[in-house]
């Protein structure tokens, strides 16, 4: 079995006229010590756990073609919010983010190995998660 994380991160600008956001994922091989792949892009989703679960979508994107049946990926998130709308511990009636809620456990039951979430704290010295905040900073603004 094969450990994986992805760090996901999202971060919304709300100071231009129009409202963007930067997604970014990064894939850890944690048994192996190895990074293995990273995307970041830019959104134009205004609302900060929406752009949260986009990213945390681009991470699966990812990882898809990489892990393998019973390894173990773990989606580790500074989004405690959007780790509870995932795992239905708070209801909504935002229908876009039932919509990319939706989305996300479609593709996590195609999955073949285990997703995990874990929510790791923000800006607090954890390398690959202050990774994933400097490439959705860097992808908001343009």
């Amino acid at each position: 079995m094969v450990v994986y994380n992805c760090y996901t991160d999202a971060s919304t600008i709300g100071e231009y006229d129009y409202a963007t956001s930067g997604l970014a994922a990064i894939l850890v091989n944690i048994t192996d010590n190895r990074l293995m792949t990273s995307m970041g892009r830019t959104s134009e989703v205004d609302d900060c756990t929406l752009a949260e679960l986009h990213a945390i979508r681009l991470g699966l994107f990812i990882a898809e073609p990489i892990v393998k049946e019973g390894d173990l990926l773990r989606i580790c998130s500074d989004s405690l919010a959007s780790i509870e709308h995932l795992e239905d511990e708070v209801l909504t009636t935002n229908e876009n983010i039932q919509r990319i809620k939706k989305h996300i456990n479609k593709r996590i039951e195609s999955y073949p190995c285990k997703v995990q979430f874990q929510w790791v704290r923000g800006h607090s010295d954890h390398p690959m998660n202050d990774m994933a905040d400097y490439i959705a900073y860097h992808h908001a603004q343009g």
